[in-house]
């Protein structure tokens, strides 16, 4: 006599229904975030978390960048200057901490070229949590507005 559960069908369900819970375990984990400012230091001066994915910074060196990296950013998105002539590149120190890096060197009031390509790299899912820095405090801040 045959039981009522078994055989190939009751398989195929039990199969469907632990993808399903998997599947929607999967969809319900959240995206990561930057990071609140208890959890930074004054590595990452004039700290600030403007959204869920975006945070601004005053300049940050060497050791900001790290950081920045084990707070978990995925990228840096330099506004200042190349820090190059300086006898420090970010870009390489950024690769070394296997940070994403971007640069939008902004004199003075953004171009609606560079606001555009702001809100690119700002959207791109990947490049999320992202930290905005520039020269002083207020220059990632007033970009990010």
């Amino acid at each position: 006599m045959r039981s009522a559960h078994s055989g190939p069908g009751w398989l195929v369900l039990a199969l469907a229904l632990a993808i399903s819970f998997a599947a929607g375990a999967l969809a319900q984990q959240e995206a990561p975030e930057a990071p609140f400012g208890d959890r930074v230091s004054e590595r990452i001066p004039f700290y600030h978390r403007a959204a869920p994915t975006v945070a601004t910074a005053g300049p940050l060196g060497r050791l900001g960048i790290i950081e920045a990296k084990a707070v978990g950013f995925r990228s840096i998105l330099n506004l200042g200057p190349s820090t190059t002539a300086a006898g420090l590149n970010d870009a390489s120190m950024a690769a070394y901490a296997m940070l994403g890096y971007f640069s939008i060197p902004l004199a003075d009031v953004p171009t609606p070229e560079q606001v555009d390509q702001l809100r690119r790299i700002v959207d791109t899912v990947g490049n999320g949590p992202i930290l905005i820095y520039g020269i002083d405090r207020d220059h990632a801040a007033a970009a990010w507005a």
